[in-house]
C-alpha cells in the first residue's frame, strides 16, 4: 500500500478512509515516483503543534495538531510529479494557502489520482462524519464548488 522513502505512516483509520475513496492507493513522502501525470491528489500533513498561518484571508485561524487532507489537483507542466515534489519539501518559499500547513507539517504524505479531480475527491471525503472542514475557503479560493480543499481527519468513536 505505501510507497517511497517514508518516515511515518498515516493512521490506519486514515489510511483505511483513502483507500475507500482512492482506488488502490500510493502513499508517497518523496514524489521520485510519482507519475509526471495531470491529476488531483490528496496530501496528508501531520501537525504536531497548532498553527496560526500568516494569511490576510486567515487572520483568525488557528489549526489544532492532527491529521489534515489537503485535495488539490496538478494539469501543467509536469504534473502531479512537479506539484507534489513542491508540496513534500520540507522546506519553500509559501505561494500557496497550503504551503503554510506543508512548512509546519512534521509528516507530509501524497497520494496521487491520475486524471482525478480535486472538487470530487474533497466531495467524499468531504461527506464522511470523520473529516470537518476546519477553514472554509482555504485552498479553494479559485473554486466554486467547495467549501474548502482542506479536511481536518478526527477518529469517530
Amino acid at each position: 500500500m505505501r510507497s517511497g522513502a517514508h518516515d511515518a505512516e498515516p493512521p490506519a483509520a486514515l489510511a483505511d478512509r483513502i483507500a475507500a475513496t482512492v482506488a488502490r492507493p500510493q502513499f508517497h513522502s518523496c514524489a521520485d515516483e510519482i507519475p509526471a501525470l495531470g491529476g488531483a491528489y490528496l496530501l496528508l500533513l501531520r501537525l504536531q503543534r497548532s498553527l496560526r498561518p500568516d494569511l490576510k484571508a486567515f487572520a483568525n485561524l488557528r489549526l489544532m495538531p492532527g491529521w489534515y487532507v489537503y485535495c488539490g489537483s496538478a494539469y501543467g507542466p509536469g504534473g502531479m510529479r512537479a506539484r507534489l515534489k513542491r508540496h513534500l519539501a520540507p522546506q519553500k518559499a509559501p505561494r500557496w494557502h497550503v504551503d503554510h500547513l506543508s512548512l509546519a507539517a512534521s509528516t507530509r504524505i501524497a497520494v496521487p489520482v491520475p486524471g482525478g479531480s480535486e472538487c470530487t475527491l474533497f466531495a467524499a471525503l468531504s461527506s464522511a462524519p470523520d473529516f470537518s472542514i476546519p477553514a472554509p475557503g482555504f485552498g479553494s479560493s479559485d473554486c466554486r464548488r467547495c467549501a474548502s480543499h482542506l479536511l481536518l481527519f478526527r477518529t469517530v468513536s
